[in-house]
């Protein structure tokens, strides 16, 4: 009976550390926007806002995805925003947009935003455009490295 509880109070620990931690960058600067998502042809799966506000400006993303052809054929679309709030994506500047084919199931982008795109908030859609399959277990990482901040007249 004690080691039931002790398992029952371990796994309760380390689900609420895995919920404290959702929707955050990692301590190496990972966020996992898109977790096992499955999709349909022509369907999209959105993500964000992402804060980057305390971010470099270079970021990389990466989508892996299973399908039935081993092949993966994705439109990316990562956009800039102002707002935190999803209802807000209308009022967006377009970072980057591709559509890619990879037989690994792996695509991954790498860009540096200019000073035009540097906005708090990303906001991103993964759109499955392969039109003889659906995809399963799709993830998305975005990768960006926490920048410096430095405050004028700090002590």
């Amino acid at each position: 009976m004690k080691r039931s509880i002790l398992i029952l109070a371990v796994l309760l620990i380390t689900m609420t550390s895995v919920v404290a931690t959702a929707g955050v960058f990692d301590d190496r600067g990972v966020w996992h926007p898109v977790n096992g998502a499955s999709m349909a042809k022509s369907a999209v799966t959105s993500f964000g806002p992402i804060d980057v506000s305390d971010r470099e400006r270079e970021l990389t993303f990466m989508v892996f995805g299973n399908s039935s052809d081993d092949s993966l054929t994705v439109k990316i679309d990562l956009l800039g925003m102002m707002s935190p709030n999803a209802i807000d994506t209308a009022k967006t500047l377009t970072v980057f947009t591709g559509t890619y084919r990879v037989f690994a199931d792996a695509v991954t982008i790498a860009d540096t935003l200019d000073d035009a795109e540097q906005y708090p908030y990303l906001f991103g859609r993964i759109t499955n455009v392969d039109a003889d399959s659906s995809l399963t277990g799709v993830h998305g990482w975005l990768y960006m490295r926490p920048r410096e901040l430095n405050f004028q007249g700090a002590n």
